[in-house]
């Protein structure tokens, strides 16, 4: 049993939990352990744009070699590219997949937290 008393109390208790995981050999648990590919400005460039969900809306853009993503706040984060089509904010564990339409076109980007919920959200 893992308690915390923190507004960010379900990050510390995975921490914790894949803490143990790896200690115990506990295969549910274990982290999904990601290599960081190269990528050039143009294959990053084909992501960028504004995406919207609900009142969410983010943003992604390139700045020399680093994608970068940016919130409804303004904050803003580099990605590192795990697949031709996914990258990572490695501090929080949140997967960036960009998925396509049927013309081959970016349409969506589903976001994964560390925790396993997804969110799609619609190029604009």
């Amino acid at each position: 049993m893992i308690m915390t008393n923190s507004d960010n109390g379900t990050n510390l208790m995975s921490f914790i939990a894949r803490a143990v995981a790896i200690e115990y050999d506990w295969d549910l648990l274990k982290p999904e352990v990601f290599e960081s590919i190269e990528m050039t400005y143009d294959e990053m460039n084909q992501f960028i744009g504004k995406f919207e969900g609900g009142n969410d809306v983010m943003e992604f853009s390139v700045d020399g070699d680093e994608f970068i993503f940016s919130d409804n706040n303004n904050n803003k984060s580099a990605l590192i590219p795990i697949t031709e089509n996914k990258f990572i904010l490695p501090d929080i564990n949140i997967l960036y997949e960009f998925l396509r339409d049927k013309n081959n076109k970016i349409r969506y980007v589903r976001v994964t937290t560390s925790e396993g919920y997804n969110n799609d959200y619609l190029k604009q």
